[in-house]
């Protein structure tokens, strides 16, 4: 049972003690500690527990999951009708029912993460910011924002007295701060776009100077080469077998693959009886129609390749959003992964180098060159470890959660 309620946790004294000594203690053994990695996704957060051996190269996935809320749904779908009402002037009503609603999910999600990081006795990561397109609307970047705010160290608002007593409501910590706190955020571009199969990420593309041509067409789906590597795009756009083209200009073909919208929703006419009318979001309540599912993508890299079925698509469409899943667009590789825990899994990954590189007195901010040298040289080599555990969720490799 999970109340939706904040409250007050009364840790056990080693992990108390265990904040007390963050920096000591990650020195001296930091394999032997257990990250939690956080990614918000449309309808809830994913999360992810890794342990990094670091003299063996491997990385064990302890477990991982989605924590639905169908309050973050709700708020979303309305979005629109809400800022509709408001500019009638039908605001006072709905504007509480949705702030309810948040509150809400703020306790119920910060609780069921806090269950899950108080059992592994870990460190919990979160993404340091969140776009647009991941969070749905400002409302569900203000949720994930009270929701890590007592956890970070690094938090921008660290250092004032309302964060202090959070932290110390929640936590039982006096003070906070990155020596203490129980996690951490991290810089996460791109987290969601990294491989958890070939360790490439995606938007490594688009850092390049390259000039692509377009090799093979079928359909929507393109493969680009430039040379060196090859990569598939989606595009309805009519491009030219014979012209060179510059990164920038295929670059969101590129994304477009590699993150290709689930179904779409189509309600009935109702009065011709046929279904026609489009709809993107979730049907509203006793609407009549059916789920299409219209990429490419999905058809031949997911549903024909018998990596899911139409049934779970869809399933997974209505549960976690038009965005969860991540096909790789690299043509030698071509993994399908849920997209969210893949996120969550890069953050953890992230955060582990960020906690242990504090530890060692390298302050990670983002005016220090020397850090940033040596992150990116640490999580350059750390994508391509041994992945093992639970890792059911790297779908198109057949993997299965072992024990």
């Amino acid at each position: 049972l999970f109340y939706i309620l904040p409250f007050s946790i009364d840790l056990k004294k080693e992990i108390k003690e265990k904040r007390r000594n963050f920096r000591s203690s990650l020195k001296k053994k930091p394999q032997q500690y257990h990250f939690l990695g956080a990614d918000i996704g449309e309808y809830g957060i994913a999360w992810v527990i890794i342990r990094v051996d670091e003299d063996n190269q491997q990385i064990l996935v302890k477990d991982y999951g989605f924590i639905y809320d169908p309050r973050i749904k709700r708020i979303q779908d309305h979005f629109k009708e809400i800022q509709q009402r408001a500019r009638l002037g039908e605001f006072l009503e709905e504007s509480t029912v949705v702030a309810a609603l948040r509150e809400n999910a703020i306790g119920y999600l910060r609780n069921r993460l806090h269950d899950k990081l108080i059992k592994y006795k870990g460190h919990i990561i979160y993404e340091m910011n969140i776009s647009a397109f991941e969070a749905g609307s400002g409302r569900v970047t203000k949720i994930y924002d009270s929701v890590k705010r007592p956890d970070v160290g690094n938090h921008r608002d660290a250092t004032r007295d309302v964060y202090k007593q959070l932290v110390k409501r929640i936590w039982g910590i006096e003070g906070g701060g990155k020596e203490r706190a129980p996690g951490w955020q991290v810089r996460a571009e791109g987290t969601s776009y990294t491989c958890i199969n070939c360790g490439r990420d995606v938007y490594d593309i688009s850092r390049g100077e390259s000039l692509w041509r377009i090799e093979h067409r079928e359909g929507k789906i393109i493969t680009l080469t430039n040379g060196e590597a090859k990569v598939l795009g989606y595009t309805e756009a009519s491009l030219d077998p014979n012209k060179e083209y510059k990164t920038k200009d295929i670059f969101k073909y590129i994304k477009s693959f590699a993150r290709p919208p689930l179904a779409t929703w189509v309600e009935d006419d109702k009065e011709n009886g046929e279904n026609n009318k489009e709809n993107t979001n979730n049907p509203k309540p006793k609407s009549k129609g059916r789920w299409e599912i219209r990429s490419e993508t999905i058809k031949k890299f997911v549903i024909d390749r018998g990596v899911l079925s139409k049934e779970q698509v869809i399933k997974m469409r209505q549960h976690r959003g038009n965005s969860a899943l991540f096909v790789c667009p690299y043509a030698d590789c071509l993994a399908v992964a849920d997209a969210d825990i893949q996120a969550a899994f890069n953050i953890a990954l992230r955060g582990y180098i960020y906690a242990t590189e504090f530890a060692k007195g390298n302050d990670p901010k983002a005016d220090n060159p020397k850090f940033k040298e040596i992150f990116s040289k640490r999580l350059e080599a750390m994508k391509h470890f041994k992945k093992t555990g639970k890792l059911g969720w790297l779908f198109s490799q057949g993997c299965k959660d072992e024990n």
